[in-house]
């Protein structure tokens, strides 16, 4: 094992230790072949602007863990816009009985999606689509009951994109926070009241705030439930 390697195994399992994360030995083995795999293609697809492999544990990884400790049981969950699989296949990898559906507009991306979700051993329950946004799938009739975007768009944007995916009941996900650890809690990326963002037919669901142990920065999980 290369002492890259080594690094982002320490900062994966300490880190997912003072986050209160069950990370399985399984579950860390795939995490850890999915990392090989982005380090691999790295050079000829950007997938991640993130290099170090300490802050590729922290900033990529546990942080999309931290949301599937909070997806509920029997969910059937979309990421849109998941790039290299963050948060969904990561949370896929964690939680290998959960229905994901990563949806992805770059050809590339998809490419190494399928490559991953094939080395990881995950394509039960799994389907990764070529698909900018994703929102034609509405008119379909099929929707999710956990629906994320981690960084593919500002929240207003995602909120009026993500909302007609969101099954009654369901819950679409904002990730927000702060990028620098000196910030303060309320001052967030995304200012205004968060009280307000529920679009009509939503409401304001549980706020999970919290801060990256070792790079210090602070994370904020929005939820709006859809009512019905």
């Amino acid at each position: 094992m290369s002492t890259s390697e080594d690094t982002f195994l320490s900062w994966l399992t300490e880190g997912g230790e003072q986050l209160g994360l069950d990370l399985s030995e399984d579950g860390i083995s795939r995490l850890l072949c999915h990392y090989r795999l982005l380090v691999k293609w790295a050079d000829k697809v950007n997938l991640t602007t993130i290099l170090d492999p300490g802050q590729m544990a922290e900033l990529l990884y546990l942080d999309s863990a931290v949301m599937g400790k909070h997806i509920r049981e029997n969910a059937r969950l979309h990421d849109v816009g998941t790039g290299a699989g963050f948060p969904g296949l990561v949370i896929k990898a964690l939680r290998p009985e959960l229905p994901v559906t990563l949806t992805e507009a770059r050809r590339k991306k998809v490419s190494f999606l399928k490559q991953a979700a094939r080395d990881m051993g995950l394509a039960q329950g799994l389907e990764i689509k070529q698909r900018r946004l994703g929102w034609e799938v509405a008119d379909k009739g099929e929707l999710w009951t956990e629906v994320v975007s981690r960084a593919a768009f500002p929240p207003p944007e995602w909120i009026r994109l993500g909302a007609p995916l969101v099954a009654s009941g369901g819950r679409l996900w904002i990730c927000a926070g702060t990028t620098h650890p000196e910030v303060a809690d309320e001052e967030d990326d995304y200012p205004g009241e968060i009280k307000d963002w529920p679009p009509g037919g939503f409401s304001l669901g549980p706020v999970h705030s919290y801060r990256l142990p070792k790079t210090g920065r602070r994370r904020r999980l929005v939820t709006l439930i859809k009512n019905g």
